[in-house]
């Protein structure tokens, strides 16, 4: 696609060259004095409009659609868009992401020791390891992009902030309730079994 914005501003060029040169020169007769200039011109004016408001939109993105009004609600899927020139898209990351709680400070998404800790049925409380893969809703890219800001992590900042907001929240609670129905003898049972 930058092929073809560098192509129409060369012949836009082209076209606003040969139409001064004709001005210049228009007493003079000159007619071999880049030819073409008014269609050049017009061509260039055309393509350039063209190549501005198609958007592409790769397989693993998912396009924002932001309009002078606000954020659209229809985002736009993979494929290739039709987008006025007034409007901008942003493209968001669907692919799978991997937030892990570890014990070890190397290993998980923090440099700390970030293990999720749960009681058990009889207040024990242990330390658990967990890896979750996650990835946005595409449907839902409008309301993350209006919603969730981006200031805390440049361009993955909507990302980090739903890893410590949404996901690490949701893993402790769900950990939290199926933990709470066994003893730790139990657990430690199938750890040593499965793990």
């Amino acid at each position: 696609m930058i092929i073809f914005k560098i192509l129409a501003w060369i012949i836009l060029a082209y076209g606003v060259v040969g139409f001064f040169a004709y001005l210049a020169t228009k007493n003079t007769k000159n007619i071999l004095l880049l030819p073409f200039h008014k269609i050049m011109f017009f061509v260039g004016i055309v393509f350039l409009f063209i190549t501005t408001s198609i958007v592409r939109i790769d397989a693993q993105e998912v396009g924002v659609l932001i309009t002078p009004k606000g954020v659209d609600d229809k985002e736009l899927h993979t494929g290739w868009h039709f987008v006025w020139f007034w409007n901008s898209v942003m493209k968001m990351d669907k692919t799978v992401w991997v937030y892990s709680c570890t014990e070890s400070k190397s290993e998980g998404a923090k440099s700390k020791a970030d293990a999720i800790w749960s009681p058990t049925s009889d207040g024990i409380k242990m330390g658990f390891d967990v890896s979750v893969s996650w990835r946005i809703d595409p449907d839902m890219a409008s309301w993350i992009y209006s919603n969730v800001s981006e200031n805390d992590g440049g361009d993955n900042g909507r990302y980090l902030w739903l890893e410590e907001n949404v996901i690490r929240t949701k893993i402790k609670s769900a950990l939290t309730q199926i933990v709470s129905k066994y003893t730790r003898l139990l657990i430690d049972v199938q750890t040593y079994t499965f793990g």
